[in-house]
């Protein structure tokens, strides 16, 4: 006879990641890309200025994004930057991008920053 034992899975709120392990899903859902507290408005705004830097050394390559709002004149981090200790380590004193801002400008095509292209 078969018998089928009970499992607790649990389940991002915000995605379909789930995992047999609490804590990993913890952390994944503070880094979530889908978490309404890591959508910066920055992203649609036209005044994000978005700088890829290439630094080759002897143990590799690497690639840097450099966010800088032109209307405040401030380099600013994303959430993924807050949630990893190495780059938040790197970034520094950094002002996080916010949620919401007051100076939002209307986006311009020729400007636009895709979500999906910030990750790749």
């Amino acid at each position: 006879m078969l018998t089928i034992e009970n499992k607790t899975i649990y389940k991002c709120e915000f995605c379909a990641k789930h995992s047999m392990f609490k804590h990993i899903i913890s952390r994944h859902e503070k880094r979530c890309k889908n978490n309404p507290i890591n959508q910066h408005s920055c992203f649609s705004c036209a005044y994000l200025k978005k700088e890829v830097e290439s630094i080759v050394s002897e143990y590799g390559s690497n690639r840097i994004t450099h966010f800088f709002c032109t209307k405040k004149d401030i380099e600013m981090k994303t959430y993924k930057v807050v949630n990893s200790y190495r780059l938040d380590n790197f970034y520094g004193q950094l002002e996080l991008m916010p949620n919401d801002c007051h100076l939002q400008s209307e986006i311009d095509e020729d400007n636009f920053i895709d979500i999906k292209d910030l990750f790749n």
